[in-house]
């Protein structure tokens, strides 16, 4: 078993490591190779974090919140440091989508 998989293991116990292991293999919508390993594909978890921050920024702008605003929740909630200028790129860009 892969190194990272035991420190998991360890990290969260045993018998919930097993449990999600026993999910993973029951699941019939994840891709397996031709001898039945069980095939996972994460996103970076760096990414994920700015998906969230992203989706904060935006809830914040609509509830009516000044960029000003948002990067000083930013900064107070999560002790993240973002310009105004940058917050109105991401609102823009989520307008896009």
């Amino acid at each position: 078993m892969p190194a990272a998989l035991l420190r998991i293991a360890e990290r969260i116990g045993v018998d919930a490591f097993l449990e999600v292991w026993r999910e993973l293999d029951k699941s019939e919508d994840l891709p397996r190779t031709d001898n039945g390993m069980i095939l996972l594909r994460f996103r970076p978890y760096k990414s994920w974090l700015t998906y969230q921050r992203n989706r904060y920024i935006l809830a914040l702008h609509d509830a009516g919140r000044r960029p000003s605003q948002i990067k000083q929740a930013l900064l107070d909630s999560y002790n993240i440091v973002l310009t105004p200028r940058h917050i109105t790129r991401i609102i823009k860009s989520q307008a896009d989508v």
